[in-house]
């Protein structure tokens, strides 16, 4: 989550607007069209974050037909970390058992250290939860949440969090975690409908699966972009003939106070390529992980047996020198 980010240039005040880290969410769609569970990871102690704040937990015929299950889950910074996404594949893997029971998944995701702790998949694998990884660097272009969904989350977050900030400013009221939360769920409500979702999973050529397409985007990546074009802010914003530049400031600066941190600085990635024969499974890295252990075990023998034969060498070697100085003393 990062709020008021998109708009920081409109305003020329990207500084006061752009990079303030609220935290991370993980969302899992299925290609029918449903949203089926939601994971969000908060900054540990953050303004509030931590207190009597509630997710609203209403039935939504737009994405899905049952009640939205989530997890909340707090961090030191508010990136999700190895422990912070094990306790949501927990929650998930409880989740499934209860509305699929005896049924398999299968979950594609990218390769993400955080994703590949071995104490997890196994977890999955034990409930029937199989983990596809998505070839290296791929993540833009075959994760169907990167190709509509997200896109339009964040551009609904940042619209909905800069107008009520400006609305709350104006009236002289508070700006709360509850209410940042509630923005969350409306923006989730319009953006994960069960045709943006059939759609993305469409576009990235994985369901229908359609493998001439993914390779098109492999040969194509790095060279074309797909990005979408930021909508003006005069064209999204209602009644925007109030909206003033010191009013922005100010949403900014209430912002920083009260909800967020300053996002870390992301690291340049290399371009996409596929170095396999095949692709990561849980199955596969569980039994990649089994055998390392077993090499370990056996070169810790082996390194434990060279020890010993280097003993009883050394050993050998101080036999043979007192033989030869008896042999030298009786002659």
């Amino acid at each position: 989550f990062q709020p008021l980010n998109t708009y920081g240039n409109k305003f020329g005040q990207s500084r006061e607007l752009s990079g303030y880290f609220a935290g991370s969410c993980v969302y899992f769609v299925s290609a029918d069209g449903a949203l089926v569970f939601v994971g969000y990871c908060f900054k540990k102690g953050t303004k509030a974050f931590e207190d009597n704040f509630q997710f609203p937990h209403e039935q939504s015929t737009r994405a899905s037909n049952r009640a939205l299950d989530y997890s909340v889950v707090f961090s030191e910074t508010g990136y999700m970390g190895e422990e912070q996404w094990k306790l949501i594949a927990h929650d998930f893997a409880r989740v499934w058992a209860k509305h699929h029971r005896d049924e398999h998944a299968l979950l594609l995701m990218d390769n993400l250290r955080t994703h590949a702790s071995i104490e997890t998949l196994i977890f999955l694998l034990q409930r029937g939860i199989h983990v596809l990884y998505l070839p290296p660097n791929s993540t833009s272009f075959m994760q169907p949440l990167d190709d509509i969904l997200l896109a339009a989350f964040r551009k609904g977050l940042n619209y909905r969090t800069l107008y009520a900030m400006i609305e709350a400013l104006n009236e002289g009221i508070n700006f709360s975690a509850q209410d940042f939360v509630d923005i969350i769920k409306q923006v989730e409500a319009d953006s994960f409908t069960k045709s943006n979702i059939k759609k993305s999973w469409g576009n990235v050529g994985l369901w229908p699966f359609r493998p001439d397409l993914i390779l098109k985007h492999f040969r194509s990546v790095g060279t074309s972009g797909t990005d979408l074009a930021e909508p003006s802010l005069q064209h999204r914003l209602p009644n925007n003939r109030g909206v003033r530049m010191e009013d922005v400031q100010a949403a900014a600066a209430l912002l920083q106070k009260t909800l967020v941190k300053p996002a870390q600085a992301k690291k340049k990635r290399s371009g996409a390529s596929v170095k396999y024969k095949c692709l990561l499974t849980s199955e596969t890295v569980v039994e990649a992980a089994a055998k390392l252990r077993e090499e370990k075990v056996q070169k810790e023998k082996l390194k434990l047996q060279e020890g010993i034969d280097r003993e009883a060498l050394r050993m050998l070697k101080m036999n043979e020198q007192h033989e030869k100085r008896e042999e030298r003393t009786r002659t």
